[in-house]
């Protein structure tokens, strides 16, 4: 159910950037008419509804496709998701669990407390209170006891420090709001 009603909210927020994308559109056709410009798109746009029409649907398609792929997939209902780089996402399950799918460790669940990924190197505190660098490139792990070794190994191979890992909030707020908030689906 609170996937359904994700995806519903989802495509209402497409519904409205797209009329705003063909309305932009639609006032930019004008403004090159006006400076008589000659071009077919421009002369297309002398009609002004239909085109308002067809520039709303190539945009609404356009923003839901994009929600589809690994860029723009946020999640729906009670998952959200935080694109880390080669096709790998962090996920968080109602509010509660935050894990990492590929990761593996000795407590056997991958959840995490807190992350930065950097370098294309997944770094984190897990649950279970070890550290964790993951090379997203490579899918090879590296564990570590405490946090003089992760800081140790960090410092040696240019990764986050223990005091750059922020919560899953955090990281969702900080890569979806802003700009991808406003102007993505």
């Amino acid at each position: 159910m609170e996937y359904f009603v994700g995806f519903f909210i989802t495509l209402f927020k497409i519904a409205i950037q797209a009329s705003l994308y063909a309305t932009l559109i639609r006032w930019l056709a004008r403004l090159a008419d006006a400076r008589q410009v000659s071009n077919s798109f421009v002369r297309a746009s002398r009609n002004g509804k239909q085109f308002w029409r067809r520039s709303f649907m190539v945009a609404y398609g356009a923003l839901f496709i994009f929600s589809c792929t690994y860029w723009g997939d946020h999640g729906l209902g009670d998952t959200a998701r935080v694109p880390v780089g080669h096709g790998e996402t962090v996920e968080e399950i109602n509010s509660v669990a935050t894990y990492f799918e590929p990761l593996s460790l000795p407590s056997g669940a991958p959840l995490i407390r807190s992350f930065q990924a950097g370098n294309g190197v997944l770094c984190g505190l897990a649950t279970d209170g070890s550290f964790f660098a993951y090379d997203l490139s490579l899918s090879q792990q590296r564990l570590f006891a405490n946090s003089q070794e992760y800081t140790a190994y960090a410092s040696q191979h240019d990764l986050p420090a223990i005091s750059e890992f922020r919560s899953f909030d955090k990281q969702y707020a900080r890569y979806w709001g802003g700009w991808r908030f406003w102007l993505l689906a």
